[in-house]
């Protein structure tokens, strides 16, 4: 068989969109404890390169298998992540080409002349595509000056800010660029502890901030307008998921994350806007 022959997937018929949504949520739970694990944790069990090897040789054995005879033999959970990283790697590579006709059709086969150098730009572009940036405004009416006072406060965020559950480090000394601070939180079900640092500030005008959970980074950049009312406050939110969690991300984006987000933006915005006119 040539590596340039195509290999057909064919999925066990339970796999409808509901069943891998649900399985999905589970396994990027399972991906976000594996992703903040020591690596040699993962390599006393099964390494991701030797997982890789298996793949590339079971697949060219076969011309059609089902997905659950990858992990068939898998001694452990973490096995099975260690499949499902090596597929990932395998894609980002470009080594494999897996196309998603329906819930229950996947087409794969190898790429023989795969151009490595433009993989990650490629994989950055669809990611891009398919999970877009958010952007809430509202009109607050306050002064600019208030309203950035409040956006600088990194204590007050449990009161206000949806996404944050609690401060873990509020930071040292008065926000500016390079202020680092941690917080728990998140957009459910993806929790946990992240640190975010300022990397752009302009006083009572713009800052952005850069956060990192371990799995995504996050950009959030916060604008403000004087308006003759008071302040036109804007957020936009941006996503980069590492690479073990594109496709999770990709798919989990338009099925609920996307939505979830905006919503919790708006309530952040409404929260604040109760609080500064409140004053």
């Amino acid at each position: 068989m040539r590596f340039d022959d195509k290999i057909t997937f064919v999925p066990d018929p339970q796999a409808t969109p509901a069943f891998l949504s649900k399985k999905l949520l589970a396994l990027a739970t399972q991906l976000q404890k594996i992703a903040k694990l020591p690596q040699d944790v993962i390599e006393e069990v099964i390494s991701i390169s030797e997982k890789i090897d298996h793949i590339q040789t079971l697949i060219t054995e076969k011309f059609e298998t089902s997905l659950s005879s990858l992990v068939a033999d898998s001694k452990s959970k973490t096995e099975v992540i260690v499949t499902f990283l090596a597929l990932l790697e395998l894609v980002k590579q470009r080594i494999l080409i897996v196309e998603c006709r329906s819930a229950v059709e996947i087409e794969s086969y190898y790429n023989r002349s795969y151009p490595i150098p433009t993989a990650r730009a490629d994989n950055e572009a669809r990611e891009r595509r398919a999970v877009p940036g958010l952007e809430v405004s509202t009109e607050i009416n306050a002064t600019p000056e208030a309203v950035w006072d409040l956006m600088c406060d990194t204590r007050s965020y449990p009161g206000w800010v949806v996404p944050t559950d609690r401060v873990l480090d509020s930071g040292d000394g008065e926000m500016r660029v390079g202020f680092v601070y941690k917080q728990y939180g998140g957009i459910p079900p993806f929790k946990g502890e992240s640190t975010w640092e300022v990397t752009e500030f302009e006083p009572r005008s713009r800052m952005a901030h850069v956060g990192d959970d371990g799995t995504t980074i996050m950009t959030l950049e916060i604008e403000l307008q004087q308006t003759e009312s008071g302040t036109r406050l804007t957020q936009k939110l941006n996503f980069k998921s590492r690479w073990y969690m594109t496709l999770v991300t990709m798919i989990m984006w338009p099925l609920m994350m996307g939505r979830r987000g905006r919503a919790a933006i708006a309530q952040t915005q409404a929260n604040a806007k109760a609080r500064l006119e409140a004053e």
